[in-house]
């Protein structure tokens, strides 16, 4: 897939939308056009980790959409819309982007296992779904409809290693693919989070940042 702006849409100068963790700004770099996948534990602190990011960003003045199926109620917070229909597929997705009043400049995805291929599917349940849906949240990000937005995508680890590996992600593994940049969080000790980098167009991979936890 090539990374031209969808739809004759222009690129968005603006600096990187800061996240709560800020030695990870410059490696998500949340620019219109961007696509993130980020690799948490479901059963970990690191589960909030999509909604942590959705309410800073909106606190800091971003119109957020959260969309996490089957998410439990949340406070509300200006600027930021949650949807937490079940089940979500692609296509309700991007409508509700496009239905937006405000224009959307953050999409998180909470989490890419529970996005279904279309209306009426199943969960994806082969790699070439899970590919699919890298490919359109990546055209949501470029543009598609008229307007370039930052994309984030978390993914539950299917199982637990040493260290974190994109592979331990699963189908979701797929989304490699088309991201920007790939994240995988874990907490090997209490107050300590490392992020291993697995993928980074602008940068050097295959590294760890350890962030305040």
């Amino acid at each position: 897939m090539t990374e031209d702006h969808a739809d004759g849409a222009t690129p968005d100068k603006r600096p990187p939308l800061p996240t709560p963790w800020p030695d990870l700004d410059e490696v998500l770099s949340l620019r219109p056009g961007r696509l993130a996948g980020l690799g948490i534990y479901p059963d970990s602190r690191e589960a909030e980790a999509g909604y942590l990011l959705a309410v800073h960003a909106a606190v800091h003045g971003e119109q957020v959409l959260y969309a996490a199926p089957d998410a439990p109620p949340r406070p509300q917070v200006p600027g930021l819309q949650h949807c937490t229909t079940s089940p979500l597929d692609i296509d309700r997705l991007k409508a509700l982007v496009a239905s937006s009043r405000a224009p959307i400049g953050l999409v998180v995805v909470d989490h890419l296992q529970l996005l279904r291929p279309g209306p009426g599917e199943a969960p994806i349940h082969e790699p070439e779904q899970a590919e699919e849906l890298g490919v359109q949240l990546k055209r949501m990000a470029m543009g598609e409809g008229g307007r370039m937005r930052a994309v984030v995508a978390l993914a539950h680890y299917r199982r637990r290693g040493t260290q974190p590996d994109i592979n331990d992600l699963g189908l979701a593994a797929e989304l490699e693919y088309h991201a920007d940049c790939v994240v995988l969080l874990e907490r090997p000790a209490p107050g300590r989070i490392e992020a291993y980098i697995a993928k980074d167009r602008t940068g050097p991979a295959l590294r760890s940042i350890v962030i305040a936890g």
